[in-house]
């Protein structure tokens, strides 16, 4: 065989086996980049109720999640919690699975309804109430009751906030 087609033939060979190379390198990172990016965490309020009463509840599914917090929804006017004084309680079915009793000193003021246009004041941020993670179960429905010591002055909102992950996240786009 002439050197010349030889040479030509085994730089064909490297410059393909190259881009094969090339290819499978850029699949499996593609991949590993989309598994790393569907675990990436994504913070969800979910509203549960609204009202001007100093005794009101809401219900909801509890998602596959992390990281929950019951926050308490106020007018961005509102400067102070000064209003944020009661018990929150979560009941399944017919039993209590949650309490918590709060006063302004125990909130915890957060940004997470800001997007909303609600000032947040995160009801459950003390560690001695306990972690919402082993309380609530994924598809289970439950029930949440908010009795203020006092009619508010304006408007509340309470908000289940959590973490999911992205993929986890996009999904429940899809289902509602």
């Amino acid at each position: 065989m002439d050197p010349g087609i030889s040479r030509n033939v085994s730089t064909a060979v490297v410059v393909f086996v190259g881009f094969v190379a090339v290819c499978v390198s850029l699949c499996i990172t593609g991949t590993l980049v989309r598994r790393m990016s569907d675990a990436t965490p994504h913070p969800v309020q979910q509203k549960l109720a609204e009202s001007s009463e100093a005794t009101f509840s809401g219900t909801f599914v509890a998602p596959e999640a992390e990281c929950f917090h019951f926050v308490m929804g106020m007018p961005m006017s509102v400067t102070s919690p000064d209003d944020l004084r009661g018990r929150l309680c979560v009941v399944l079915g017919t039993n209590l699975v949650y309490q918590a009793n709060f006063t302004p000193e125990d909130v915890k003021e957060c940004n997470w309804l800001d997007q909303v246009g609600w000032r947040g004041y995160i009801l459950t941020w003390r560690a001695e109430v306990g972690s919402l993670d082993g309380v609530l179960r994924p598809g289970r429905s439950y029930i949440v009751c908010c009795e203020l010591g006092q009619v508010p002055s304006s408007r509340v909102s309470l908000w289940l906030t959590y973490v999911q992950n992205w993929k986890i996240y996009r999904q429940s786009l899809k289902r509602h």
